[in-house]
């Protein structure tokens, strides 16, 4: 399986994706958050390989092997490939379908062989290959396209609350001066300001409030994380970053005008004890607990997630392990 690479940030929740765990696929996403129920937390899974596609839900207090509380799986569900993951603040669920180009609509409890509620597809979506999606705090939308456009380049989408169907994008960031270059994961913080995590350049680009077209970013660093993947916001807008390359996690201070944030905290640098194996997808609670999709081979397991506590340091081993 393959876990999600990203994760994205719902009110008092936090989404993980790209994550590789459970019954020999690759768990693509994670969303994590104390709402919807259960009240204690849930923990959000994509999950894919050749043969299977499926959206998996565990309580937030899940360690080991347990068997999911919502599994969304079969032929009528119309996941293809999925990756990112979101939780709107109705609680529904939205998937990026990496293998058709699509997002797709859950509600809230869903399990089984279902169909979604809403499938935005088609030309005017202009989706292709999404794989980060996230919503800001008043209910947009952004999906990150990690295929190029016509023009040759890549872009990152926003769409107005509830898109339905073949929509059009309300705005979309791209063009040569967006130095984006095979972005995957996609934040926005209460202030408006866009974080996208760059694979290729191993850049961070933040755009500032209502950022639209061919513009650069306000702030753009590197931060020494190697192919950076994940990216996460805490209560205090630190910012979280997974090494896919480097097998760390590094956190940062917050945006500060057009200042680069500083390093002020790791996980894994020379350390062996964390358990990351091709980290991608990750996530913070509202305590500060720090999740992470695992997406690398160890033993038998084809990816997992770690769990942290909030007072982590840099040669902490998980707390726990999905």
């Amino acid at each position: 399986m393959r876990i999600g690479r990203a994760l994205t940030a719902a009110p008092f929740a936090v989404a993980l994706l790209l994550l590789t765990a459970c019954k020999g696929g690759s768990t693509d996403g994670v969303v994590v958050g104390p709402t919807p129920p259960p009240a204690n937390g849930s923990i959000y899974l994509t999950d894919s390989n050749a043969l299977l596609n499926e959206v998996l839900v565990f309580p937030q207090s899940a360690n080991g092997g347990p068997a999911p509380s919502q599994d969304i799986s079969g032929n009528d569900t119309g996941l293809s490939s999925p990756d990112g993951i979101a939780v709107d603040s109705a609680g529904n669920m939205w998937v990026t379908n990496a293998g058709t180009s699509t997002i797709t609509e859950y509600p809230a409890g869903s399990t089984g062989n279902i169909a979604p509620i809403n499938t935005l597809s088609g030309s005017a979506t202009s989706l292709s290959t999404p794989i980060g999606i996230t919503f800001d705090s008043t209910g947009n939308m952004y999906v990150v396209n990690s295929a190029l456009d016509s023009s040759g380049f890549y872009e990152v989408l926003e769409f107005g609350p509830n898109p339905v169907g073949n929509q059009a994008p309300i705005n979309r960031i791209g063009g040569a001066a967006a130095l984006l270059n095979q972005p995957q994961y996609a934040v926005v913080d209460g202030s408006g300001n866009l974080y996208v995590t760059n694979l290729n350049s191993g850049a961070i680009n933040i755009y500032g409030p209502g950022a639209s077209g061919n513009v650069a970013p306000i702030v753009s660093f590197g931060g020494n994380c190697q192919a950076p993947d994940g990216i996460a916001l805490d209560s205090s807008n630190h910012i979280y970053l997974s090494c896919d390359q480097l097998y760390e996690v590094r956190e940062y201070s917050a945006l500060s005008g057009t200042s680069i944030p500083t390093q002020i905290r790791t996980l894994g640098v020379n350390a062996s004890q964390p358990q990351l194996y091709n980290p991608s997808a990750i996530a913070v609670n509202s305590v500060g607990t720090l999740f992470v999709a695992n997406t690398g081979l160890v033993g038998n397991n084809l990816g997992y997630v770690t769990i942290y506590g909030p007072n982590y340091n840099n040669s902490s081993g998980p707390g726990a392990v999905i």
